[in-house]
Formats: structure tokens, sequence, C-alpha cells
């Protein structure tokens, strides 16, 4: 991007550069005369101007950044382009032109103070206009590197927050189907059957930057059907889920978390006081809650929930500005809630 702005910023100005005195006639109401821009004194202006600003561009200005004394050596230096102007000007229209076509720029009673100072303003104006330019490519520049490493860094941050994903989970899952094998669960089986399943999908979509929220809308079930595999009763979780949840895509596993905290630290088999999650959707919003009594084992763990926080530092990777995460104990109850917008 910084360098397509970069072309696009010298073809701008060597197009006015090269078209400004037929503005100034036309403004003038002087007759407008294309046949100037082909007198040799513009185009010998024009090559030596150049030679001059590309000589700041591409020498004098980066040693603003490579020297220790950098406005010195940016004032040394172009000095020597100004000097390298005027005496190129000199050489090819005083000397060259008036031998080989006859014309010159200056007549012949113009002293040398005169043609020097004069041509300070016409040269500066190249190294100001140069040095200028330089200073906002490079500034762009510097942005878009500045950006593309933060993104590197945020991509990098993020597969290793999904790469936590995997393993935190199948602690949790493999702990839950352990008590079923400890106790001879006949629900063992259909654990591990159910665990494979979700592991298929971890597998295939875990990586990807946005899954269909239906098929997140699934794991999600399966996952509360998981754990719930552990209790008697099949636990007690009530699950609302309203809105048109079709052609939406959310990241993989942005939901999972509160489930996984709700069952590891609530409590799940007290059919008075369920597990209540809601899913709600309103035009381009996500509204996600879950509610569940607190056990007496996970009253002080609040700081221990490694899935909140790495569900809260995706969020800020891959949803900035369009996202509110709120958690905290309301009495003897856990709640957490997330908005996510998906425009």
């Amino acid at each position: 991007m910084a360098k397509r702005y970069e072309r696009i910023t010298h073809l701008v100005y060597w197009v006015w550069f090269i078209f400004a005195p037929l503005v100034y006639q036309y403004m003038w109401r002087d007759p407008v005369e294309f046949k100037k821009l082909f007198n040799p004194l513009e185009i010998s202006q024009f090559f030596i101007g150049a030679a001059t600003f590309y000589f700041q561009y591409f020498f004098v200005m980066p040693k603003l950044f490579k020297s220790k004394r950098q406005t010195g050596a940016v004032v040394l230096w172009s000095l020597i382009a100004l000097l390298i102007y005027i005496f190129l000007r000199y050489a090819v229209e005083e000397l060259l032109y008036p031998y080989f076509l006859g014309v010159r720029n200056y007549t012949l009673g113009t002293t040398l103070t005169y043609y020097v100072f004069d041509n300070i303003y016409y040269g500066g104006r190249y190294i100001v206009a140069s040095s200028l330019i330089w200073l906002v490519v490079n500034n762009a520049k510097i942005i878009e590197e500045r950006n593309e490493l933060q993104k590197q860094q945020a991509e990098a941050e993020i597969n290793f927050l999904r790469a936590q994903i995997n393993p935190h989970f199948l602690f949790n899952t493999i702990n839950n189907i352990y008590s079923l094998v400890y106790h001879q669960s006949d629900k063992a089986l259909p654990a591990i059957q159910k665990l494979g399943e979700l592991m298929r999908y971890m597998t295939t979509d875990l990586a990807k930057e946005k899954v269909e929220l239906e098929k997140e809308i699934e794991y999600l079930k399966s996952s509360i059907d998981l754990n719930a595999l552990r209790y008697p009763g099949g636990g007690a979780v009530k699950m609302n889920i309203s809105g048109d949840t079709k052609n939406k895509e959310i990241a993989p596993f942005i939901l999972l978390p509160f489930i996984e905290n709700a069952f590891k630290y609530g409590v799940a088999d007290e059919n008075n006081k369920p597990i209540e999650i809601d899913l709600n959707i309103e035009d381009e919003k996500l509204i996600y809650s879950c509610r569940n009594k607190i056990n007496d084992a996970g009253k002080d763990v609040e700081s221990t929930r490694t899935g909140l926080s790495n569900l809260k530092r995706r969020l800020n990777l891959l949803y900035p500005q369009n996202h509110i995460i709120h958690t905290g104990i309301d009495g003897e109850y856990y709640n957490a809630e997330l908005e996510i917008n998906f425009k």
C-alpha cells in the first residue's frame, strides 16, 4: 500500500511540475503554448531538477535515519545536492547549449553571485519538495510496517491461544470421562464417542478464522451433552436460542469457555437451579449469557479461570471495538455475558 502511495505521490508531483507553466499561462490569460514544454531550457531544467530531486530522495534523506548527527547530515548533503544542481545547470545551459544550440538561459552579463543565488531558489524547490515527499512517504511506510508487525504478532498470539484450547478442553473432558470409567458408568462409551465427534470438529475448524454460527452452536450443544454425562440425571441445563442464526459467522470456540466454567466451577445437577444459557441474535449482534450457581469449591477460583482469560484476549484480538464482555458474581450465582457485533 505504501509503495502504491509513493508512486502516486511522485506521479502527481511530476505531472504538476511539467504542466504548471501551462496552467499559469491559462490563469494569467496568456496564450497556452504546448510547444514551450519542448523548449531545450524546459527539458534541461526537468532532467537536472529530477536528478537533484532523486539524489535528495534516495541518497540524502535516508541519511536522516542513518547518521548520528541527523540534522547536520541532512543540511550538509542538501547543500551538496544544491551545489550539484547549480553546477549541472550552469554546465548544460551556459556552456553546452550556447556552443551546440546557440541559446542560453541567462544573459552574458549575469554575475556569478546573482546566478548562484537565483538558482538556490530554483534548486531549493526540488530539494524541499523531495524532502517533504520523502518524509510523508517514509512515515506511511513506518505506519504500514508497524501495522503489519502488529498484525503478525496478533496472529501469532491468536495461534498460541488456539493451541491452548485443545489441551484445556481435553483436560476437562478426559477428567469427566475418567470419572465415568472409574464409576463403571454405562455413559463412558457414549462419552468417548461424543469426544471423538468433537475432536473431528476441532481439528477441521479450529484453524479457521470464522465458522458458521450454526455449526458452533451444534458444537456447543455437544459439549453440554458431554459434560452432562457425568451427572446421574444428565445434568441440569436450560438453554434458549432465539433469533436468526443462519448466514452468520463467528470465530471458533468463542462460546465454549462460558460452558466449561459453568460445569467446572458451578452446580449442574440441581433442577431448580440449572445452568441457564441464553443466545440471541438481533440483526448483526450476538447476545450470549451463561448463569450458574457457584459450588463451594468454585467460590475462590476467579483468578485461575484460564478459559475465560484466554477468551478475553482472543476477543480483544478478533473483535476489537466490536464486543462487550462482563463476568462477575451475583450472590450465589456466577454471571457471564458477551455481546459481539458481526459488522
